[in-house]
């Protein structure tokens, strides 16, 4: 009981200070992305090897939100994360778009809208529906769950 006494008490300073908005949990950072003038919420990492995009109607019929996100190195790769579901990750990508743009997802910062959510850091893009279900991509390893 006594550390966490301690923990609390120690955080009060920086609350008052107007630290950067985060929790004991470690969340990131929280940033805003813009629409396109066509109403498109499109972002990319900071190295611009990873690039994502928001379907409000997503690609299935299903008339529900969907996210993909690009991965141009060391191979081309889509993830596809449903509102609800597991994601996918599709290996043989026709219509390759990837990557910069406008909107940068910053390393340590959060994106959010509707069910997704998205974490950058240089470790790679880490993104996930509100049942936890998403994937991890970097240059290095690739995870859909």
């Amino acid at each position: 009981m006594r550390p966490l006494i301690f923990l609390a008490v120690s955080l009060v300073p920086w609350v008052v200070a107007g630290a950067p908005t985060a929790t004991l949990a470690g969340d990131f950072d929280r940033i805003e992305i813009p629409r396109d003038p066509n109403g498109a919420i499109e972002f990319h990492t900071p190295s611009d090897n990873i690039a994502c995009g928001l379907s409000e109607s997503g690609s299935d019929g299903s008339g529900a939100p969907e996210l993909a996100c690009d991965r141009l190195a060391p191979v081309y790769l889509r993830f596809i994360l449903p509102a609800r579901g597991k994601a996918t990750i599709l290996r043989d990508v026709g219509d390759q778009w990837c990557c910069g743009g406008y909107n940068e997802l910053p390393y340590g910062r959060e994106w959010q809208s509707g069910p997704f959510t998205c974490d950058s850091t240089a470790s790679g893009l880490t993104c996930e529906n509100q049942q936890g279900h998403g994937f991890f991509i970097s240059k290095a390893k690739v995870k859909a769950y």
